[in-house]
């Protein structure tokens, strides 16, 4: 969770501010939707999954566009730019859990 906040800050600057809607409908979770519960069944147990974004469903027409409206990309910036610090914090993250099991 932590290292997604980075994408999280930083698609929230990135939305469209048409209303506002779109950068205050998500956020960061553990919490599956039934969608993603269905597709993560299929994962198997052993994996982790975080997800984040926004949960508006204008969200997929402002990144990719239809044939309305061009494509006005925030989140896969967002991700790109924050690779390095997602990188990072996951390091980190890692490296203190291991150190509270003793190892």
């Amino acid at each position: 969770v932590a290292a997604a906040q980075p994408i999280n800050d930083d698609w929230k600057r990135r939305a469209p501010r048409r209303t506002g809607n779109l950068a205050d409908s998500g956020g960061v979770s553990t919490k599956l939707t039934k969608r993603q519960q269905a597709l993560a069944r299929k994962e198997g147990k052993s994996t982790v999954q975080v997800y984040v974004g926004p949960n508006d469903p204008a969200a997929v027409q402002e990144e990719f566009g239809n044939d309305h409206q061009p494509p006005h990309p925030f989140l896969r910036p967002a991700l790109e730019q924050s690779k390095g610090q997602i990188r990072e914090i996951m390091i980190r993250e890692i490296q203190a859990g291991l150190a509270k099991l003793g190892r």
